[in-house]
């Protein structure tokens, strides 16, 4: 329970550090109260409604551990939470003047992405303890918000399909891949029955040779996603000095049909 609640309590303070930081980032005025409320509100709303549509996703239980990983980590948690955080982005933009540029949009994806991290969290506590904690430890969210907030951002510039498209796609993959060797792992180490099986039932397993290979992979993975969040957030101070990112951005059509958020 101790390790429990001092994980919880880093976890807190990592998040509430990272909002710090993005608030100071943004373009002009900073955000009020309001408008930081609304990206951080809707972000953990989205963090909630993957959980419970979830539930309506099938499993692919008894399928090649990679093949099982593969669609678990697109369709249960790629496609689902993505999905979810896009949809938050475009309402949280709705009716506001204070994101003025290609930037700010990235920032407000960010805090949306945090939001979404505070419930799934909470959330993992509950079902995984502190392991499933020590997962969420990783800002892993900010990396796919970039992406989304970078593309959707120069869809609102350019009215290009393509970068509207590209803002849900690219995050979509990414976070299918991060997921995938650690869900390959755990269906060939016996899936929902770890922890409970006999030394019979676990030696029985069609795919225990493969436990090292995927462990040694799934690290490897963890490792390699960690990193490319640390260039994430590079990433986000250097695109501040950019000024094509910092330029105005329309909320018109092309043909001046309505708002395209």
């Amino acid at each position: 329970m101790l390790r429990i609640l001092l994980l919880f309590i880093v976890f807190l303070a990592l998040n509430t550090l990272i909002i710090w930081w993005l608030t100071r980032l943004k373009t002009g005025a900073k955000f009020s109260d309001c408008s930081l409320g609304r990206l951080l509100g809707t972000g953990a709303l989205a963090g909630i409604l993957p959980v419970l549509f979830s539930l309506l996703v099938p499993d692919f239980h008894g399928m090649h551990p990679l093949l099982c990983g593969f669609l678990t980590g697109l369709v249960k948690y790629a496609l689902l939470k993505e999905i979810f955080k896009y949809t938050a982005l475009r309402f949280a933009l709705r009716n506001t003047e204070e994101v003025v540029c290609r930037y700010d949009v990235v920032i407000a994806a960010c805090l949306i992405a945090v939001g979404f991290t505070l419930t799934e969290g909470i959330i993992t506590v509950f079902f995984s303890g502190a392991n499933g904690l020590i997962m969420t430890l990783l800002p892993y969210h900010i990396l796919f918000a970039v992406m989304m907030g970078f593309f959707f951002s120069r869809f609102l510039a350019t009215g290009s399909r393509g970068d509207q498209t590209l803002a849900l796609a690219v995050p979509i993959i990414l976070h299918a891949f991060f997921e995938l060797s650690h869900l390959a792992l755990m269906e060939a180490a016996g899936g929902s029955r770890i922890g409970s099986m006999t030394v019979e039932e676990i030696m029985a397993l069609p795919y225990l040779s493969l436990v090292p290979v995927l462990r040694t992979l799934s690290t490897v993975s963890y490792v390699v996603f960690a990193a490319m969040t640390v260039i994430a957030f590079v990433v986000i101070g250097i695109w501040k000095k950019k000024d094509k990112l910092c330029e105005r951005i329309s909320r018109q059509d092309h043909d001046g049909t309505g708002s395209r958020i």
